[in-house]
């Protein structure tokens, strides 16, 4: 699911541009040289490990899957006869566990005007506060409580100016890695239980 967050906050940015070039975008991932970065760009930098999300955690809880095969189950006259269909078994595995991601946004460029204007495009692409769905859940993303950041550096004799926003991207699910399988109810005995 991480790798879902991620390449969608690429996809948002994909159409922006100076000029008639796209900008290019670096994410958190992206293998380059050293000393080749191309300007103007943005960087989306993972800051720490994903951390669990206490207040939302149920570790204790469990999740029950139906399975796609099923089964028919006969019901004696007591029960009023017929049949009912159902899964025939079920997959149990624990809770997901729910985890924050910390990210460092950053608009690069040269051009202090430029980065300016490219943390304004930033901002129309992921409006703040912003919530999207993503695998099945509504993943929220929002800014650090502190003001975007511009520092000016240099480059291989270049000026670069970086303007940085920390977000906090909440709501993330991610499964857990055991389960088991329980099989369903394979029929009724109204014998059961009268001696």
């Amino acid at each position: 699911m991480i790798a879902a967050i991620e390449t969608h906050i690429a996809a948002q940015h994909a159409h922006v541009k100076v000029g008639t070039t796209a900008v290019v975008y670096y994410g958190p991932d992206a293998d380059r040289p050293k000393g080749e970065t191309k300007y103007p760009c943005y960087v989306l930098r993972r800051l720490f490990s994903p951390a669990p999300d206490l207040a939302r955690a149920v570790p204790h809880h469990e999740v029950f899957e139906p399975s796609t095969e099923t089964q028919t189950i006969e019901l004696p006259d007591y029960y009023g006869g017929g049949s009912v269909e159902g899964p025939a078994s079920w997959t149990v595995r624990p809770a997901p566990t729910p985890i924050t991601l910390d990210y460092q946004f950053e608009a690069q460029a040269t051009i202090r005007s430029q980065a300016n204007g490219l943390f304004l495009m930033h901002l129309e692409a992921l409006p703040m506060p912003y919530r999207v769905e993503i695998e099945g859940c509504w993943v929220r993303i929002q800014p650090h409580p502190h003001r975007p950041v511009i520092i000016e550096e240099e480059d291989a004799g270049k000026p670069v100016f970086r303007m940085i926003q920390r977000y906090e991207v909440s709501n993330v699910w991610i499964d857990r890695l055991t389960s088991y399988e329980v099989l369903s109810i394979a029929g009724v005995d109204p014998e059961f239980g009268t001696e």
